[in-house]
Order: structure tokens, then C-alpha cells, then sequence
């Protein structure tokens, strides 16, 4: 009844803010890719093959003027959390932070849940950099970003979530900062919102590689498409 629609209609509102990081996210990463003809790493490593840098970092050029002037002061010659970049924590952009987190509410905040879904075979492959003729799967169905269940991270760590740890996560559904599902980023930049019933275990896999040429149910297109 009334109730039901009001409540659906109250957490779509709660949506919105995460939405439209998620939007500014996808278009700092297709800037990125024209400038560099490719998409970030998920990681850029140091000479023992550690993670150093984290793909949030690269993309802060395109994220505002504000992130910006934290990338001009950012030192690639350190690690992320290195003398001089860990002062930079506490400006961590706007973009990366969704007011309907509540485990990251009500403090001065260094973490994020946005993370990359990172793997072999995935849009993020460890220091490989993806190009869009890669995605032989096709952009609009490989999945890029997520926010995801799991512990948040500190921003500029390099930092994120495999297929299995995404599968893992989404099922145990704690502490989700939306009900019902999760905010995600596909490589074409549309932002979809994920509902739990209809992420099952076959269709996060099909949809986490970008040249797997798995079959893909319909439960893809039950989700929420939200740009």
C-alpha cells in the first residue's frame, strides 16, 4: 500500500548521492581512458611488484578541482601512505564518500567502499591496463566499481575486491549502506543499482570478466538502471 510505495520511494531518494559519485566516477575514468587510451590499473607498483599507488589516485584530475589540487600534492616517488601522502588522507574527494554509509557517518572520514572489482580476466587485472577493445564481452555488461559490503578501505590504498570476495560479500548482504542491493559502475559508465535477489552466483561471474563469453540470465536486466 501507501507504506510500501513511501518506503520504496524514501531509500531511491538515499540512492541519489551515491548515484551521482558513481556518474563522476565513470566519467573520470573514460577521461582517463582518452587521455592515456586506456582505462587505470587497479594498482601501479613499486619495483617488488607491491601495490603503491591505487586507482583512485589516478583519476583525481577529473574528479573536481579540489581532488585535483590533492593529485598536484600527491608524490608518486612515496608509497600511498608514505610521509607526505599520508597527510592527504583527511581530503579525500567528495566523490568517493556515500552519505548513506552509515559504518562511515558522523567523523572525520579517510575511508571508502568504493572498490574496483579486481582479478584475471577482470576490468581491473592487477597493474594491467584495460582498453575498451578489450572488452569482448561488451562495456555495457562488464563491471567495473562497486560499493561494496565488505570492510571499507583507506582511499588511497590500493585496495579492492575480488569476484570471489564481491560473491562472498554480497551474499552475507551486512551492513549494506542501501537495503536490498548494491551501487555499481559498468565500463560503459552507467551506474546500475544491483538488488540482492537478482545477484546471483552465475550472473556476478559472467558479469566481473570482460572477455568470459559466459551466458548471462535475465536477471541483469531486472536491475535498476540508474543513468
Amino acid at each position: 500500500g501507501g507504506e510500501r510505495l513511501y518506503d520504496l520511494w524514501t531509500r531511491g531518494r538515499e540512492r541519489i548521492p551515491c548515484r551521482n559519485n558513481f556518474h563522476d566516477i565513470g566519467i573520470a575514468l573514460h577521461n582517463y581512458h582518452d587521455k592515456f587510451g586506456s582505462f587505470p590499473p587497479a594498482y601501479i607498483a613499486d619495483d617488488d611488484g607491491r601495490p603503491m599507488h591505487s586507482w583512485r589516485v589516478l583519476i583525481l584530475p577529473w574528479l573536481g578541482a579540489d581532488a585535483n589540487a590533492v593529485y598536484e600534492q600527491y608524490r608518486f616517488d612515496e608509497p600511498w601512505d608514505g610521509p607526505n601522502n599520508r597527510r592527504l588522507a583527511l581530503r579525500m574527494p567528495a566523490s568517493y564518500l556515500c552519505p548513506s554509509d552509515r559504518r562511515l557517518r558522523g567523523r572525520v572520514n579517510v575511508l571508502t567502499a568504493y572498490q574496483a572489482v579486481s582479478g584475471p580476466g577482470c576490468a581491473f587485472d592487477a597493474v594491467r591496463a584495460r582498453s575498451i577493445p578489450e572488452f569482448q564481452d561488451g562495456t555495457s555488461l562488464s563491471l567495473m566499481i562497486v560499493e561494496s559490503p565488505g570492510p571499507a578501505v583507506p582511499w588511497m590504498r590500493p585496495d579492492d575486491v575480488s569476484p570471489e570476495e564481491l560473491l562472498r560479500s554480497i551474499k552475507a548482504m551486512e551492513n549494506v549502506p542501501h537495503t536490498g542491493g548494491v551501487m555499481t559502475l559498468f565500463a560503459d559508465g552507467a551506474v546500475k543499482f544491483l538488488r540482492e535477489e537478482n545477484a546471483s552466483p552465475e550472473t556476478l561471474r559472467a558479469l566481473t570478466t570482460i572477455a568470459g563469453g559466459e551466458p548471462l540470465d535475465d536477471n541483469l536486466n531486472q536491475s535498476e538502471r540508474v543513468r
